[in-house]
């Protein structure tokens, strides 16, 4: 684990105990932000709406993923994006399409016909804010 992994803790506790849980602007906070990150998985694809419609919730499945990710998944002809849990397919869903659930096919205006979508993974990541006079 990276050095900034082992500061956070503490960093947080001294946070929350200074300020009361309410947040100051006086203190060390540490948020956490998602981030893209395409090193770890990347794909374009069709992104087709699953036959499944009693699996709710949003997800997306592909095929040849290392490990389940969370991932934000773009409507590349209209720019709609929708942050999912991806999964690895096991072999139904053919290497270039991306299967997506009921919901995430809804919010990203996919019908009946596929549309050509992006997967990019998503880390979050701890940012620490540091007020202006602590240092």
């Amino acid at each position: 684990m990276s050095l900034v992994r082992y500061l956070i803790a503490p960093l947080l506790a001294l946070s929350i105990s200074g300020c009361g849980g309410q947040g100051s602007p006086d203190a060390l906070t540490v948020v956490f932000e998602d981030t893209e990150e395409p090193g770890a998985f990347f794909r374009e694809g069709l992104g087709r709406r699953t036959a499944n419609t009693d699996a709710g919730g949003l997800w997306a499945v592909v095929r040849e993923l290392p490990r389940a990710e969370s991932a934000v998944v773009r409507n590349l002809r209209t720019g709609a994006e929708v942050t999912v849990a991806l999964f690895a397919a096991r072999r139904s869903v053919d290497v270039t399409d991306v299967e997506l659930s009921t919901e995430a096919a809804d919010a990203l205006g996919i019908g009946e016909e596929p549309v050509a979508v992006s997967v990019t993974a998503v880390r979050t990541e701890p940012n620490l804010i540091v007020p202006k006079d602590v240092f």
